[in-house]
């Protein structure tokens, strides 16, 4: 108010009429501002209005649990219900291959919305076959009852992951069946060089070396 007087002293007719018309001014700028704050605001309302309808959504509620939205195209690689499978035949794994019964049992244990039905397919059996990312095994008990056994590929040059490991394993226990039928000569002398810390990208498999002794 002081500024105010000092600039429209309000002694004369002049400095009234003047003071007026900066109130005017003043009063429609506040206008224009409020009605640009209610414009943020009710944007706000509407915002939240719309993720609040997203969060509870089917399809939100899908995505958290399955990865991927209905109907959207399912990254197999990195889609939760393989990586349950996978963790399933790291716990069950046997002779390199896992039951696909027992491994249904500890996912529908932990987590019972991971299903086949909600990744578009028929069974379990199809779904491992739809992935692409399992070999897939079926055999039948005494009771005839027929059993599918799955395991992720045996790469042999895959290094730092579960085939190597599951080579070496089945090395370690004298089972060459598996060797021979899934490997060559190139891929033993790698596993043997790396059984024995060799790098296979730098040692020549004809070179001996009498100076290193066997683990």
């Amino acid at each position: 108010m002081h500024h105010f007087l000092q600039r429209f002293p309000l002694t004369d007719q002049d400095s009234c009429e003047q003071a007026i018309a900066h109130l005017e001014t003043v009063q429609e700028m506040l206008k224009s501002h409020m009605k640009q704050l209610h414009g943020w605001d009710q944007a706000r309302v509407i915002g939240m209005s719309a993720l609040k309808d997203v969060l509870q959504s089917p399809q939100f509620r899908a995505w958290i649990k399955l990865a991927f939205m209905p109907r959207d195209h399912i990254d197999w690689p990195n889609a939760r219900i393989v990586k349950e499978l996978k963790r399933a035949e790291s716990m069950l794994i046997k002779d390199g291959w896992t039951d696909l019964a027992l491994a249904i049992d500890v996912i529908k244990n932990q987590n019972p919305d991971l299903t086949p039905k909600a990744h578009g397919c028929v069974s379990w059996r199809n779904l491992l076959h739809t992935s692409g990312l399992f070999d897939i095994r079926r055999e039948r008990n005494p009771e005839a009852t027929s059993i599918t056994f799955f395991q992720e590929p045996v790469t042999p040059f895959s290094t730092g992951n579960s085939n190597l490991t599951r080579l070496l394993s089945s090395a370690n226990r004298k089972d060459n069946s598996m060797l021979h039928s899934v490997i060559d000569h190139l891929s033993v002398w790698e596993v043997a060089h790396r059984w024995h810390s060799y790098d296979p990208n730098s040692t020549d498999p004809q070179v001996k070396h009498p100076s290193r002794r066997r683990r």
